[in-house]
């Protein structure tokens, strides 16, 4: 990543390029930095292509305007970035990514992150309760859609062909086609 690039993404950004919907949508129309390629989703399969076709729609049919946020977002906030001492959150790491935008994108992570692993009695359904089942269905069809982005071509790339049918079987439950 280049100093300007860095610059552009970093929090004190003021210019249209830190803008919070545009930058989602542009991740669903677009390929990230090295993540939520959607290249390896094209080429997969049929499955994965008509996956990424419907994030692709999502992304082009919403309105950057309806995506607003002035709270402070990791970005990439699931259990590996938080780090606890005897049952007690302690740090979150990994703020790479943090940026100005809506804070229930966190929440919508740890929600779509816990269904990837063993979790408390409560604390899954707790999270989609707050981070994706209340949420408008455009704000909730976005954050998921980014999301499960990540989750499917980090599996494509990785060989991860179980994963792969996993993260596609949460998106056809999450994601009306």
């Amino acid at each position: 990543m280049t100093q300007q690039s860095h610059q552009r993404d970093s929090l004190d950004v003021t210019d249209d390029s830190g803008d919070w919907g545009g930058y989602l949508l542009r991740m669903l129309t677009h390929d990230g930095n090295g993540y939520c390629l959607h290249e390896p989703l094209r080429t997969f399969d049929a499955r994965t292509r008509t996956v990424i076709e419907h994030f692709e729609k999502i992304g082009r049919s919403t309105d950057p305007g309806d995506l607003t946020g002035s709270d402070i977002v990791h970005f990439d906030f699931h259990p590996g970035n938080l780090l606890q001492t005897a049952g007690r959150l302690t740090a979150v790491v990994d703020m790479d990514n943090a940026r100005i935008g809506d804070a229930v994108f966190d929440l919508t992570m740890l929600a779509i992150a816990s269904l990837g692993g063993a979790v408390d009695p409560g604390v899954r359904s707790r999270l989609f309760d707050h981070g994706v089942d209340a949420l408008p269905q455009m704000k909730h069809d976005v954050c998921v859609a980014n999301l499960l982005l990540r989750y499917l071509d980090w599996s494509i790339r990785k060989s991860r062909l179980s994963e792969v049918d996993f993260w596609l079987a949460q998106t056809d439950r999450l994601l009306s086609h």
